[in-house]
């Protein structure tokens, strides 16, 4: 969730793509929120400030939306390292998954 009385859209923005293990392209970020490339481009090249509602999509898309983390720098740190923490244990259970359905795919073609 983002604190809206201290918004910054790009700051926010790159605090919310560290906490992702890869940078995703701007091809699977347009899939992801719904936003055109050009759109994403403007934002990745700083020429625009990302929205609240495209940050909210891409925390969505991204499996990220139980990432309750406000970046206030009050905030207790060992806190805020339990909630990185449980970001990157979601994370890591969509790529084991994301594993499994490609070690399948891949089981199916040889077996063809």
């Amino acid at each position: 969730m983002i604190d809206v009385k201290r918004y910054n859209g790009q700051e926010e923005f790159k605090k919310t793509l560290k906490l992702l293990p890869n940078v995703p392209t701007n091809n699977e970020m347009s899939e992801k929120t719904g936003m055109s490339k050009g759109s994403i481009s403007n934002i990745m090249n700083g020429k625009i400030p990302p929205s609240k509602k495209f940050i909210d999509k891409f925390k969505n898309g991204f499996n990220l939306v139980d990432c309750d983390i406000k970046y206030n720098p009050t905030e207790n740190p060992d806190e805020l390292k339990d909630k990185l923490i449980s970001v990157y244990e979601v994370s890591l259970k969509s790529a084991e998954t994301t594993i499994e359905l490609l070690r399948d795919k891949i089981d199916r073609l040889e077996n063809r």
